[in-house]
């Protein structure tokens, strides 16, 4: 069996393009994807309180599940941001070797983005101004993914340390 028929649009479509359901004979739902989809939407605008209460509670009672989601979404994340800016050479700090900051410049887990030119409060001004907030770092990977040959301009992958010392050097954090 590689096809079924749609109980809705009655197409004969792919097995592919039906959900899986355990509870059906043929182990896959009898509506496709489509189909489903559309009708999902449609339930969730007619019923937005109903289908928003419901978010909430479900949220509240799984609190812990959606916070290890999201740490592992931001970094995911950030490891394409650090691709992205790396552009195929290898992820590593940018000024391991004139300040010799890090002990491995390669750890991930202490890498960050810098702005090349320390303009990093006038670049969170002005995303502010398009968007109406900042979110913090996830709104910079998601510009970087975005606007990658920008992104390539302006920022640079450093490690924390190098980060903090190239802001008490220039002091950039006056710069406004």
């Amino acid at each position: 069996m590689n096809t079924k028929i749609c109980r809705v649009c009655e197409e004969k479509k792919p097995i592919s393009k039906f959900y899986k359901a355990k509870t059906n004979k043929d182990g896959y739902m009898n509506t496709c994807i489509l189909c489903w989809y559309q009708k999902t939407v449609l339930y969730r605008k007619k019923n937005r309180e109903k289908y928003n209460s419901w978010c909430n509670k479900y949220r509240k009672k799984h609190l812990k599940k959606y916070a290890r989601l999201k740490r592992g979404h931001r970094k995911r994340q950030r490891d394409w941001a650090f691709e992205i800016i790396a552009n195929g050479k290898p992820i590593k700090c940018s000024k391991h070797e004139e300040w010799n900051c890090c002990g491995d410049p390669y750890e991930l887990d202490y890498l960050t983005l810098d702005h090349i030119d320390g303009d990093g409060f006038r670049h969170r001004k002005e995303y502010t101004k398009d968007t109406g907030l900042w979110q913090g770092a996830a709104d910079i990977y998601a510009w970087v993914k975005k606007n990658p040959e920008i992104a390539r301009k302006k920022l640079q992958i450093v490690c924390m340390n190098a980060n903090m010392m190239k802001a008490k050097r220039n002091m950039e954090y006056r710069k406004r």
